[in-house]
């Protein structure tokens, strides 16, 4: 979700096309505007927040990865355990949670498996989580096709009816029965994409 830093520059984003329409068609149509505008750039915002949260996501996996199998590597050739895992703690990515690490460690210790095959054990298991998770973005690809769809054709029917010699933000913007289209159009949009990212993040969340 964007932050408070987000929804202001979905208010400055806004701020140009409200004050065109506020010379032109008056004061509804000015406050009209900023809504969808700002309806818009949050959207966007939310779509760029959860792309880069993957972006991090993957990242951190593939750290944790060759982490992992550096430290098997260290065990192997007989480093210090205690300092190859404060080492290897020190580097590890953030959004991958430290207990994995360390539950190698405290199995390592307690049950006397040797460290650097449980530590091989966890890289395979991270990279089983990359592979599925690149195929659970593969197959969720179209649906998020699909919200970008939603975003984009209302623009596209826009600019079709202003190919066909039409005004239609005149008519959204400054008749009653436009305003009730522009508003349940926006409403109906973003129960969409709401839906579509939700679904998509509760896919990602439990592949």
């Amino acid at each position: 979700m964007p932050n408070s830093k987000g929804i202001l520059l979905a208010l400055g984003v806004s701020g140009i096309p409200a004050v065109l329409t506020l010379a032109a068609w008056g004061w509804r149509a000015m406050v009209l505007t900023s809504l969808a505008m700002t309806a818009y750039t949050i959207g966007a915002l939310i779509a760029w927040s959860a792309a880069q949260r993957r972006r991090r996501c993957d990242e951190a996996r593939r750290s944790a990865s060759d982490i992992t199998v550096a430290l098997a590597t260290e065990l192997a050739s007989g480093a210090n355990t205690k300092s190859a895992f404060a080492h290897a703690v020190s580097q590890w990515p953030p959004p991958q949670p430290i207990t994995r690490l360390e539950s190698v460690w405290k199995l390592s210790h307690s049950l006397g498996v040797p460290a650097a095959e449980l530590c091989h054990l966890l890289a395979r298991q991270i990279r089983h989580e990359q592979d599925t998770g690149a195929k659970t973005r593969a197959a969720i690809a179209p649906l998020r096709a699909t919200g970008m769809l939603l975003l984009a054709l209302p623009l596209l029917g826009i600019a079709l009816a202003y190919g066909l010699g039409t005004n239609p933000l005149h008519f959204l913007l400054t008749t009653d029965v436009g305003n009730l289209n522009l508003l349940l159009g926006l409403l109906l949009q973003g129960v969409g994409l709401w839906w579509i990212h939700s679904l998509t993040h509760r896919l990602e969340e439990h592949r």
